[in-house]
């Protein structure tokens, strides 16, 4: 891979392998979202348009320590991997290099970046937690790279875990996640005729009343779902 790097008008562009994520819990650059695994949906993307918004980063000797921009450098890094393996050119990601500034400056924008990463699907965390939780971490580092708690991982692996129907609805806006959970306990092929229900009763189901069906078998007499 060619990994010069070249300027354009007043970026700098960068191939993703040689930007620095602080790892380090102590360094005012850290964040947690540097930790966690690449989004899928972006990787998509970053190979099919390229990373269409410059990152920000700060150098420090040779190295360009990254700023903003943590989940487009980590995808961009397995885009480039795919790109590669295919025999098509590698992507650079567009960067602005910040001059100066406060560390408490800086800890002000990675703290905005974090609140912006908290708009993340729930679909898209709970695949992460689960490549995370396959790729042999324990509960407790995972839900202290996602900041939440070991339950809320546990549910992370239950959404990941059911019928793309379900995280579809989910990621649609037809179904909570919470509601979701609630058929944990169906089989697949229930879980969906459970949902198809739910989603056309024209009813404001609660989570208690779909809590009840499940306790009470109540899905089993709907017809199953059609493909």
């Amino acid at each position: 891979m060619n990994k010069k790097r070249f300027s354009r008008s007043t970026l700098l562009y960068i191939p993703p392998e040689d930007l620095v994520l602080i790892t380090d819990k102590n360094h005012y650059l850290y964040s947690p979202s540097a930790e966690l695994p690449y989004d899928e949906d972006l990787v998509i993307s970053i190979m099919l348009h390229g990373v269409l918004a410059p990152i920000l980063v700060s150098k420090d000797g040779s190295q360009y320590e990254v700023i903003l921009g943590r989940r487009r450098v980590k995808a961009a890094i397995e885009a480039n991997i795919r790109l590669t393996g295919e025999g098509k050119m590698p992507i650079y990601v567009p960067s602005v290099i910040r001059c100066g500034g406060k560390s408490e400056e800086v800890k002000e924008i990675i703290a905005t970046e974090n609140k912006f990463n908290a708009g993340i699907s729930h679909v898209s965390k709970a695949n992460m937690a689960s490549r995370l939780k396959k790729e042999g971490h324990s509960m407790r580092k995972i839900a202290e790279m996602f900041g939440t708690s070991r339950q809320n991982i546990e549910n992370m692996l239950v959404i990941d875990s059911m019928p793309s129907e379900i995280k579809e609805a989910i990621n649609e806006g037809k179904i909570t996640s919470t509601c979701a959970l609630a058929l944990k306990s169906l089989p697949p092929d229930e879980q969906v005729s459970a949902l198809n229900y739910i989603v056309t009763s024209n009813k404001n189901l609660t989570v208690g009343f779909i809590k009840d069906a499940v306790r009470t078998r109540a899905f089993e007499s709907l017809p199953p779902s059609e493909d």
